[in-house]
C-alpha cells in the first residue's frame, strides 16, 4: 500500500504536508524539518541513493522534534518526545516500594496512552522517495 499524503499551502504562505495517520510524523518533519529548503531536499536524495547504493547501511538525521532514520528497507520518524511520568511524582517517590494500586493503575494508563508505537511511524524507502519528490514539485510550484 502507497502512502497517502497531501500537500498544501497554509493562510500565511508556509507550505504543509499532511500524511495519514499510520505517517503522521512525516508530516511534521516534511513542514518543519525540510519546509522549502531544496538543499535539504537534495541533500536526503543524496543520503537515499547512497543507502540504496550500499555505500552507507543506514543514516540518522536529528531535527528539532522529531529524528529520520533511513536504512535499506524503510524510513522511520521518531518523535523526540519521551513518555510522560505521573506528574504527581518525585525521583524519590519512583523508588518507594510502597505505591497505592490506583497511583499504579494511573501510571500504566499513561504509558499505554504513550507507548512506542505512538512515537514511531515508517514507511518503505521507495514511497518516502516519492513523497519526498512530489514534495519537491510541490514547493518549486511557486
Amino acid at each position: 500500500m502507497a502512502v497517502e499524503y497531501d500537500f498544501y499551502r497554509s493562510a500565511d504562505g508556509e507550505f504543509q504536508a499532511v500524511f495519514t495517520t499510520e505517517q503522521e510524523a512525516f508530516g511534521y518533519w516534511f513542514t518543519d524539518e525540510i519546509g522549502n529548503n531544496r538543499h535539504k531536499i537534495a541533500e536526503l536524495l543524496n543520503i537515499v541513493t547512497q543507502v540504496q547504493k550500499k555505500d552507507l547501511q543506514q543514516h540518522t538525521i536529528q531535527g528539532a522534534t522529531h529524528q529520520l532514520i533511513i536504512d535499506r528497507d524503510e524510513v522511520r520518524v521518531i518523535d523526540n518526545a519521551k513518555p510522560l511520568s505521573n506528574p504527581n511524582t518525585t525521583p524519590e517517590d519512583d523508588n518507594d516500594d510502597f505505591e497505592s494500586i490506583e497511583e499504579n493503575d494511573e501510571q500504566e494508563t499513561e504509558e499505554a496512552i504513550l507507548s512506542d508505537d505512538a512515537l514511531i511511524c515508517g514507511c518503505g524507502l521507495d514511497d518516502f522517495v516519492t513523497a519526498l519528490k512530489a514534495w519537491l514539485r510541490f514547493i518549486n510550484e511557486d
